[in-house]
């Protein structure tokens, strides 16, 4: 049970509890409805929002609104990405260890040093393993061993899982490289949350009649997650 805070209006706390325990909500979702419902910074918000109506269902809705939002659902599609700089570097290790996979695999043909011929030394030792097993009468692993028997051999049939490691080792070597994702001016990294700012700006208008401009820049910096102020009053009225 969540301990909603005592400005947040009763009806509003028991239809965001009804939500969170539905347990259809993203982890994300969850979080956003827990900053915008509780966190102390909403507390002014919330009170400018009831002065100019406490239909409970107004009030649900807007929050609805605000967490649907494209701008704060972008947000949550990136939250489990890496940084640029983690992206490349992980990219790197992953290259580097392909690479040594292939290197290690190709010691096990000492003559011709071919990583091929050693993925096929594995798929030999796991079929005598089988063998072995089916010798002593262990079903268990009789059927382990030949499902991963099975699965080596489709992988390896049209390609190579030698050839398929290597294309794997040369592309993520190139995809560290690969150009930032996304826009590098400031303004167009804003773009989506200028937007917000304007049809928060005109949600309110319409359904409340009124201009809270410094609710909506908090409402906004909550949403999103930003720190305080950074939208602002004057941001919200410029808008």
């Amino acid at each position: 049970m969540q301990d909603f805070p005592k400005w947040l209006p009763q009806n509003v706390a028991t239809y965001y509890q009804t939500k969170l325990d539905s347990g259809a909500l993203s982890e994300e979702q969850a979080a956003c409805i827990l900053r915008l419902t509780a966190q102390d910074d909403m507390r002014i918000a919330w009170e400018s929002l009831m002065k100019v109506s406490d239909h409970t269902d107004k009030l649900v809705d807007l929050i609805e609104y605000v967490r649907l939002h494209t701008a704060v659902m972008v947000i949550e599609a990136k939250t489990h990405k890496l940084t640029a700089a983690n992206q490349r570097k992980v990219l790197k290790e992953v290259s580097v260890l392909s690479e040594r996979l292939l290197t290690a695999l190709s010691k096990l043909n000492p003559i011709e040093a071919d990583a091929q011929q050693g993925i096929s030394l594995i798929k030999s030792e796991i079929h005598r393993l089988q063998n072995n097993s089916a010798h002593k009468q262990d079903g268990d692993s009789v059927v382990y061993l030949f499902q991963l028997f099975e699965l080596l051999e489709a992988v390896d049939q049209d390609y190579g899982i030698a050839r398929t490691l290597q294309s794997l080792q040369e592309a993520a070597k190139l995809a560290k490289d690969a150009p930032p994702d996304g826009p590098r001016k400031q303004g167009a990294k804003t773009a989506s949350r200028t937007m917000f700012i304007k049809d928060l700006k005109r949600y309110i208008q319409f359904y409340f009649g009124k201009q809270l401009n410094q609710a909506i820049a908090t409402i906004i910096n909550t949403a999103m997650n930003l720190p305080p102020e950074t939208v602002t009053e004057d941001m919200v009225r410029k808008a």
